[in-house]
């Protein structure tokens, strides 16, 4: 599985052309996708939290003409090459708009360079709260599984397991709730 999954992401490829976005993937039967700039609605970056660890991303390409919106992905890129992609697909979206205002053509225009600002920080994450986020954003499903467990791995607890007295024992607690 290690191997076909290896063997795909390297079958994977893509190509930014003057007019298009060109996306080669498939293993056993080749899929080519070419994707206007002018089509490309939002690039978005996504970065899980393993993702994150390791420095990579995924660009997704959001379209008006697929039902989910995102028409290319491109998973596992690296984190630089994917803002790369980004300014770049925005960057050329906007010479083809502005081409297109104007009137011209853009083989006759040439390179244009949009000014280059920094934009200010809007909303930064220290670790500290990435890993509260990471702790409190998970699914229900972890409650049934652990339930799953508990209900068929019961006879390796002991007897007084769900009792709260002990749990108070435990905690060295059980002092300030005695019985009276």
């Amino acid at each position: 599985m290690v191997g076909f999954e290896f063997y795909r992401w390297w079958r994977f490829s893509y190509r930014l052309d003057p007019e298009e976005l060109r996306i080669a993937s498939g293993v056993f039967s080749r899929n080519v996708r070419s994707i206007p700039y002018e089509r490309i609605q939002d690039v978005n970056l996504e970065q899980g939290p393993l993702a994150r660890l390791v420095g990579l991303a995924k660009v997704r390409l959001e379209t008006g003409s697929s039902g989910s919106g995102d028409e290319g992905a491109l998973d596992s890129v690296d984190l630089a090459e994917a803002e790369r992609l980004r300014d770049v697909i925005r960057l050329r979206k906007a010479q083809q708009a502005d081409g297109a205002r104007s009137g011209e053509s853009e083989a006759g225009t040439g390179a244009m360079a949009l000014p280059q600002t920094d934009a200010p920080l809007l909303f930064g994450m220290d670790m500290k709260r990435i890993l509260i986020a990471g702790f409190f954003n998970f699914s229900l499903v972890f409650f049934a599984v652990v339930g799953a467990v508990v209900n068929n791995l019961d006879f390796l607890m002991p007897d007084d397991f769900w009792n709260p007295r002990r749990l108070l024992d435990f905690l060295g607690l059980d002092d300030l709730f005695a019985r009276a």
